[in-house]
């Protein structure tokens, strides 16, 4: 516990030399210093990313989003689950509150850049726009989320390859082999019934 009370303010100091900046604009500034997110804190959060225009320098285009639909997503703060400029710029933050991240490139996906399959692309050297609501905060993980309806962009309860790929594509890629593990007959579809991994409430049958 001493090491993250003495590690938080580094890493946010690293940040902000970096160029990241932090705005908390809304929601509580003062708790209970055992309330605020930490280093090794499990943080739920929704949140809204866009890239910057270039014309006015300012929050442009929505590139993805946890509220459309409501699907929040949770993550352990400071230990890479997420982006540089999240780590950093997350820390230190009330349970509630609503922060603006305006991340740089080097704290974000870098010089290279990211490719996904279902939502824009963020390109090279892109500074990248969160509008962020923290809406827990725990020293535990949480209870395991509902990866099946994460991964189930259009609903249908049949994963498609491409929703896969999008949903690890943000996480760091693909484990290896998964869609082959998952899709148990090779019909190009993974089911409710064939998913392995946490899937909350069985469907109506007509859905499966």
């Amino acid at each position: 516990l001493q090491i993250t009370g003495y590690l938080y303010p580094i890493m946010v100091q690293m940040g902000l030399e970096k160029g990241l900046k932090v705005d908390v604009y809304d929601g509580p500034t003062d708790c209970l210093a055992s309330e605020r997110t930490r280093l090794g804190s499990y943080v739920k959060v929704h949140f809204d990313g866009r890239l910057t225009n270039r014309t006015t320098g300012k929050a442009g285009m929505l590139f993805d989003s946890s509220r459309m639909p409501d699907r929040p997503i949770d993550f352990l703060l400071g230990h890479g689950q997420v982006i540089a400029g999240w780590d950093s710029g997350l820390m230190n933050v009330c349970p509630g509150a609503k922060v603006r991240l305006v991340v740089p490139h080097q704290l974000a996906h870098g010089e290279a850049g990211r490719e996904y399959l279902l939502r824009p692309d963020i390109p090279p050297f892109a500074t990248l726009h969160y509008d962020i609501e923290v809406i827990s905060v725990a020293d535990a993980p949480f209870p395991s989320p509902d990866i099946f309806r994460q991964l189930d962009k259009d609903g249908d309860y049949k994963l498609k390859r491409s929703e896969m790929d999008d949903y690890f594509a943000y996480r760091g890629g693909a484990p290896d082999g998964i869609w082959e593990r998952e899709d148990a007959n090779g019909d190009g579809v993974v089911t409710w019934d064939e998913f392995s991994g946490p899937k909350g409430l069985e469907p109506k049958e007509e859905l499966r």
